[in-house]
This record gives C-alpha cells, structure tokens and sequence, in this order.
C-alpha cells in the first residue's frame, strides 16, 4: 500500500511566470511525508489528533515493510512449587 497526500481541493489553473511563490501546481502535486526509521503510523496520545510515530517495541521487529512478533518461551521439566515433575512448564518472561 502507498500513502498518499494531496489536498482535497485541486487547482484547474495553470502555473504563473513568477517561479518565487507557490504556484497551481505545487499546490496539486504530490506531498512528501518524511518520518524517523523503524516506525509505524498511528496514535496513542488519547483522543482525536494529529498521526503520530509509534516506535517499534521490545518483540516487535519491522523489517522490510514487514512486521513481526516474537516471544521467548522458556520450558522447563522442573516443576514450580505446587507442580509435578514430569509436566512441562513454560513461563513467559
């Protein structure tokens, strides 16, 4: 998916002589969005607002447009207190 940013209004003008303001066609073409790496796109301040960077978190990875989620799982054949040998635990740190 490509994000894109234009305003909704679109000047049928055509551009002027004077190359030092903003012409039709600054106006209709299209905006670049410029952001920190290894973020995604979103809001977490609470309400309506602005889009905000989230950062990526400890078990997520972003690589290639691809995000991913990795947890570590610890197995132990030793029971916990209250448990039984024999039985597999896992604890998620």
């Amino acid at each position: 998916m490509t994000i894109s940013a234009k305003h909704l209004f679109q000047s049928a003008k055509s551009d002027g002589a004077d190359a030092t303001v903003v012409q039709p066609g600054d106006w209709n073409d299209e905006h670049v969005l410029s952001m920190a790496t290894a973020r995604l796109l979103g809001r977490t301040t609470a309400s309506a607002g602005a889009v905000e960077e989230i950062s990526v978190g400890n078990e997520l990875t972003l690589t290639s447009g691809a995000l991913s989620f990795t947890r570590v799982i610890t197995i132990s054949t030793s029971a916990p207190s209250g448990g039984s040998n024999g039985d597999i635990w896992y604890k998620v740190p």
